[in-house]
């Protein structure tokens, strides 16, 4: 997400820039799938992982919340392909945020 105070010249600077950055880091944790796509003051990005791996999910989000400049945030939510834990992220520049959930205790199964 970005902040209102970024120029729309500033915003396509910007979201070409991190499309990039964010490529660079998925590639060394072997995402597949990306497909980016702008919504308003936002760009979403959708991605698969082989591995369902919070820790690896949390690192990745550290590389990537380095490179957010200022007035950038951004939400990770991992999914595991069997719907057994959720992880969600909150990026800052500089800054991660992260709470996960295992499904299967919050369900009892």
């Amino acid at each position: 997400m970005y902040s209102q105070s970024i120029s729309y010249h500033e915003l396509q600077e910007v979201e070409q820039a991190l499309m990039a950055q964010i490529q660079d880091v998925l590639a060394q944790y072997d995402a597949v799938h990306l497909d980016f796509w702008g919504y308003g003051d936002l760009l979403r990005l959708e991605c698969g992982l082989e591995q369902f791996d919070p820790e690896a999910l949390a690192d990745c989000c550290r590389e990537l919340a380095a490179f957010l400049p200022d007035g950038v945030s951004a939400r990770v939510l991992g999914i595991d392909k069997n719907l057994k834990q959720v992880a969600v992220f909150g990026l800052w520049p500089g800054v991660v945020r992260q709470e996960a959930v295992d499904l299967r205790e919050l369900l009892g199964r």
